[in-house]
């Protein structure tokens, strides 16, 4: 681990008074030094208490890896740290001391944040001349050893002129100074507290108090389905932990999965029998960091063997090699398949196994020679993890719009992801609305017509941080074609469309978007004429053409503006169902019913029945046009395939509009 270490050299002054006058005494001879030393700690793989924003994402710590000439904005939210600065992974050289950068990436490379944490050691004592105090500078020492003194921006406010860092005091009193480091872009103050407590002397001293660490702490042997290790807990109350692990109680580092919520915390990266030592710190509200906690040994459990899951759609084959038990390697040509264990993933077990090589070869191919050691290990997307990745991932944020136009009604969905969710906020600008994982409004509920505003989600839990944002108009778009569409079942409904061009993307095209009481919309920015189809799941219009305007399409019928709905007829259809078109016989049938989407595909569902009138049966039935059907007789569907796939529209399929 390597430390940064801020060092704050104060000369705490000896100052004789004469009442109250301000005159003061010559300087006393005799002198004791204090000297206040800052740590600031940053460990290897990224820091404790950074937080940072990253297109748009939240991290707490940072390393992320990206191909050459991905260009990057990477901000500092976190706002309690002296010493910020950006560095390539494997150098000491620190590239940039700025909170926000934007960077393209030149090869594949690693960055990492830097931050500080303060905390007090020590003290010294000295002497000032003439009331005048020298108010302190800085000294940095950087992770490459080299040194700086850094100069501090001190304010007061109450009447005190600082000026190029001195202050002359010639009263009893308590005064309070602010500053920040000249040359570090952070948002970190250092607050500095001068008092003056009888004639002839001058107590300084620094404001910052740590919160005090976690004082009981267990550990103890780990295992489950969904990864094994150590698990920890303590007894605290702070708002957040750091949890650091060591191989001996002189060597430690931090482990970067989380800022710990809860006071408890699992380690899945430690090896199957091995014995660690573990520290904790806590962190209270204003960010800062306490002492480490007393160190606890533990050692971790998991699979006595090699324990392997792949993720796949179907069962994957598996070829091993080097396993000391020769029962385990298999010829390419006779290579088995792994074993299914539910949720897509596929698990094959070596007990007493230490070491061993493999291949899997799943619906996506080869994945390489691989090599796997002793414990549970998940295998996806190439990447290997000591837990299963579906369980432990940081939140997913979904909305439904992007950022754009849309009128008062239609509907914004928000739906957050994630195992342990905390920190849940949904707001519209400054106002909260909801800390529920899944949300619907609509537009005009928090934005007033014609205004624009940002809608942001957040979300965290012990594997990262995330959030997303996007602005809304509310305002009816300006667009040459503006479609709305009431489905025949309660689906969302897709539209595709060939002429103006792909307007939304390759069959079956995008989402409409809900504008409340069934209705959907969708809209071409340009167009004069629009060519298209509608479609749901288990059914779709016939090919349509409108020209440009704002169209409402209910049961095939096309209106101008909103109808009514309250004042359209029932519309009734008549389905005669004739046993010679699918070569079956009358004689033969006792019973002929309906099935589709007004009835949720249930073969069983009898609403629908036709009567028997002759050789042929009939029905008259309120189906909305449109709507996907098929025939059921005695129970089965319709012999051969035949008449599986009709549309309640005017057809040769036995559908006619009824009329009374």
């Amino acid at each position: 681990m390597k430390k940064f270490y801020l060092l704050i050299l104060v000369l705490v002054l000896s100052l004789s008074l004469i009442g109250c006058s301000g005159d003061s005494t010559d300087p006393i001879d005799e002198l004791e030094e204090f000297e206040f030393k800052v740590a600031v700690e940053s460990p290897e793989n990224s820091l404790a208490t950074g937080k940072i924003e990253i297109d748009d994402s939240q991290y707490k710590g940072f390393e992320g890896k990206y191909e050459e000439g991905t260009e990057l904005n990477i901000k500092a939210i976190e706002k309690d740290s002296i010493f910020l600065g950006w560095r390539a992974a494997g150098s000491n050289e620190v590239t940039d001391k700025n909170r926000e950068i934007t960077r393209t990436i030149n090869e594949d490379t690693k960055m990492f944040a830097l931050f500080g944490e303060i905390s007090f050691e020590e003290s010294r004592i000295g002497v000032w001349e003439n009331n005048e105090v020298q108010l302190p500078t800085i000294t940095v020492t950087n992770p490459d050893g080299n040194q700086e003194e850094v100069m501090v921006d001190w304010d007061r406010k109450d009447g005190f002129e600082v000026v190029e860092g001195k202050v002359t005091i010639d009263e009893k009193g308590s005064y309070e100074f602010f500053g920040t480091p000249k040359g570090y872009d952070t948002d970190q103050q250092i607050s500095l507290t001068i008092e003056v407590l009888v004639e002839g002397e001058i107590g300084i001293e620094l404001d910052l108090k740590p919160s005090q660490p976690p004082s009981t702490i267990s550990g103890q042997a780990y295992t489950s389905n969904i990864g094994s290790g150590v698990e920890l807990t303590w007894e605290d109350n702070a708002d957040y932990y750091l949890v650091y692990r060591g191989d001996n109680q002189e060597n430690r580092a931090p482990l970067f999965r989380s800022p710990i919520i809860d006071s408890t915390f699992k380690d899945y990266t430690a090896e199957v029998d091995r014995e660690y030592y573990y520290w904790v710190r806590a962190i209270d509200e204003g960010g800062m960091n306490s002492n480490f906690s007393e160190s606890i040994k533990a050692k971790a459990g998991g699979y006595d063997g090699i324990k392997l899951h792949y993720k796949d759609t179907q069962a994957p084959r598996i070829h091993i090699w080097g396993a000391t038990d020769s029962s385990f390697n298999t010829e390419w040509t006779n290579r088995p398949h792994m074993d299914d264990a539910g949720d897509g993933w596929y698990v094959a077990e070596f007990p007493d196994e230490d070491s061993l090589g493999l291949i899997f070869e799943g619906t996506s191919g080869q994945s390489g020679d691989q090599q796997a050691t002793k414990g549970d290990w998940w295998f996806m997307d190439g990447e290997w993890y000591p837990y299963n990745p579906d369980y432990y991932a940081k939140p997913e944020i979904s909305i439904n719009l992007d950022s754009g136009t849309y009128p008062a009604g239609v509907e914004v969905v928000v739906s957050i992801a994630g195992m342990n969710l905390e920190g849940i906020r949904i707001r519209v600008g400054n106002q909260v609305i909801s800390e529920e994982d899944n949300y619907i409004f609509a537009v005009g509920d928090y934005i007033a017509e014609g205004e624009t505003d940002e809608l942001v989600v957040e979300a965290n839990n012990s594997n990262g941080e995330a959030i997303k944002r996007v602005e809304i108009t509310n305002s009816e778009p300006e667009a040459d074609f503006i479609i709305y569409f009431m489905p025949p079942v309660d689906v969302v409904p897709n539209i595709y469309t060939w002429e103006p061009g792909e307007v939304f993307g390759g069959w079956p095209g995008a989402p409409m978007l809900s504008v409340g009481n069934g209705w959907y919309m969708a809209y071409v920015e340009e167009a004069q004429m629009v060519e298209f189809k509608l479609n749901w799941d288990g059914g779709a219009t016939g090919d349509l053409e409108r020209e440009a305007g704002t169209w409402w399409l209910h049961n095939s019928i096309w209106y101008e503006e909103e109808p009514d709905l309250d004042d359209i007829p029932e519309q009734l259809w008549e389905f005669t169902f004739d046993p010679t078109e699918y070569g079956l016989s009358a004689d033969n049938i006792t019973n002929v019913h309906l099935t589709g989407a007004m009835n949720g595909w249930d073969p069983n569902n009898t609403d629908y029945t036709l009567e028997r009138q002759g050789d042929l049966w009939i029905g008259i039935f309120d189906i909305p046009a449109g709507t996907p059907f098929k025939w059921i007789v005695d129970g089965a569907w319709t012999p051969g395939g035949a008449g599986n796939d009709l549309i309640v529209e005017e057809s040769e399929d036995g559908v006619s509009e009824f009329v009374e």
